[in-house]
């Protein structure tokens, strides 16, 4: 599996990005939309939509679609809900996302100037329950709970199948090897010891850069399995007593790539939101309401949703890029977030002041415009 296979949507921040950009990948499905955001950090006073897909937190400028944010999941490590007072709406709450995307750390903020709009804070809070309890779907683990050690059984995860197991397959570790049973799947690649409990190794199919056979001078031919670069980019060597077997076993594990390039399954699944009734606005908008009865009915509305989204990105011609990299560096440092606690303060609390037409921090309880100018005075 090649480099280029990296996911880059859930573990990256990206401003103001092209079409391309912001088009559904392979695995990626938007299943909600919320209408009438306001960014109140970059763009106070223009609405956007929210989409929010299994991956990502995708925010559209209405009238402008060229400003545009994406957020990863992976990189959200706060979320807080605090009020605000908008330049539409006056005062009202809204959600505060503090990102951290490579080494620049991002706050973002928004809010809903439509009454009937759902809880921002809880919407994006159940997702992002969901989006981490997925995690053995995206993310290497070693040395994991992932199995019933006493009776050798996998503990599956949903929409996982088992494609093949071959048992006396062993791991090649620098001290020893250590004997033990591989498993693969239509999402990963699982080994465990037989006699260590918990010394066992999961590799989702997303995470894998290569797989390949290599001559051994002591044990003969042996599979390298080797992750992502941006992932540690190790080596994972396994061996088997019989020759055959290897050769079979990579032989499955290409062909499983392949299939899982083409459809990879990446662990948020709608029907958690769905059925646990995650979103609010499904009761206050009964037209809108998602019929839970079978997995098909889940799919026609993911596929609604994606023609929505759709929609609204063809509001975007194919060349739409801001071509002026100081404008898109200057946007970017909008929502860089400073990590001086003081300027943190700063960055929390700007409000839209109508006597002055003008931003600024909020005033403390009690405290007024006109109060400070007669300190001054």
């Amino acid at each position: 599996m090649s480099e280029d296979f990296y996911i880059w949507q859930d573990r990256e921040v990206r401003c103001d990005g092209t079409k391309q950009t912001l088009m559904l990948r392979k695995g990626e499905e938007s299943f909600d939309t919320i209408n009438h955001i306001e960014d109140s950090r970059a763009n106070n006073g223009e609405i956007g939509t929210f989409i929010f897909t299994n991956l990502r937190l995708i925010w559209l400028n209405n009238s402008a679609p060229e400003r545009n944010l994406s957020i990863g999941y992976d990189t959200i490590e706060e979320l807080t809900e605090k009020e605000y007072e908008s330049k539409i709406k006056g005062n009202t709450k809204a959600i505060f996302i503090k990102s951290k995307s490579g080494s620049q750390r991002y706050q973002f903020s928004f809010n809903s100037v439509s009454e009937s709009s759902p809880n921002l804070y809880n919407a994006l809070n159940n997702i992002l329950k969901i989006y981490d309890s997925g995690r053995l779907y995206r993310d290497l683990k070693f040395k994991g709970k992932i199995m019933n050690f006493k009776e050798k059984k996998l503990d599956l995860l949903l929409d996982e199948e088992i494609s093949g197991k071959y048992k006396n397959i062993s791991f090649v570790s620098s001290d020893q090897n250590y004997f033990g049973t591989f498993i693969t799947s239509n999402i990963r690649i699982v080994w465990f010891c037989n006699n260590v409990e918990n010394f066992n190794l999961s590799i989702p199919w997303i995470q894998i850069s290569s797989i390949n056979l290599q001559e051994n001078e002591e044990y003969g031919k042996i599979l390298i399995i080797k992750s992502q670069k941006l992932f540690g980019g190790n080596s994972y060597p396994f061996f088997s007593n019989d020759q055959k077997v290897i050769n079979n076993l990579i032989n499955e594990v290409l062909s499983l790539k392949k299939i899982y390039q083409s459809n990879p399954i990446l662990g948020i699944d709608i029907r958690k939101l769905v059925d646990n009734n995650q979103f609010e606005k499904q009761k206050k908008n009964p037209n809108n309401e998602i019929n839970t009865n079978s997995k098909q009915d889940n799919e026609k509305k993911k596929s609604k949703h994606d023609i929505l989204y759709e929609n609204l990105l063809n509001n975007m011609n194919d060349d739409d890029e801001i071509v002026d990299n100081n404008y898109i560096n200057e946007t970017a440092n909008i929502y860089l977030l400073n990590d001086n606690k003081s300027d943190q303060v700063v960055l929390s609390d700007i409000v839209y002041n109508e006597e002055l037409g003008l931003a600024v921090q909020k005033l403390p309880e009690n405290v007024t415009i006109d109060s400070l100018w007669k300190i001054i005075n």
